[in-house]
């Protein structure tokens, strides 16, 4: 799965819609196969307005059941040499040299908010982790 915003998806090509995804989700469904998707809502080009529908397209398709409670919470890891870091969405993000990784800093303020209010409540809930499966 992709982050639900077509914004996002015609940024990066990715050939699809939301309209798409829901179509899928609801097929799936039809026919009795249970997805087990993730997500990385965090990433420096998401607004925060995108994160704020986030969970309702969650709970609209169902998806809400199966998505573990990290998905609401895990943020891009930046790698060195990732493709990502030519990318135009990344102009107003502050980067920071981490030595394997760039640690990155939205430029709006409400989306690292949101970040750490959700990783506090992952972290209240004990499920917190990278964007990384350990």
């Amino acid at each position: 799965m992709e982050f639900p915003s077509d914004r996002i998806l015609r940024i990066f090509d990715k050939g699809i819609d939301v309209a798409h995804m829901r179509a899928a989700i609801a097929e799936a469904d039809r026919i009795g196969f249970e997805l087990n998707p993730t997500f990385i809502p965090f990433t420096p080009w998401v607004r925060y307005e995108e994160l704020l529908t986030f969970e309702d397209f969650l709970v609209e398709t169902g998806l809400a059941r199966v998505v573990e409670p990290t998905a609401l919470q895990t943020r891009l890891l930046l790698f060195k040499g990732s493709p990502l870091l030519q990318s135009p969405w990344l102009t107003d993000v502050d980067l920071v040299d981490r030595g394997f990784h760039l640690d990155w800093t939205h430029p709006d303020r409400r989306v690292e908010e949101l970040w750490q209010q959700r990783r506090s409540e992952a972290e209240d809930a004990g499920a917190v982790r990278c964007c990384v499966k350990c």
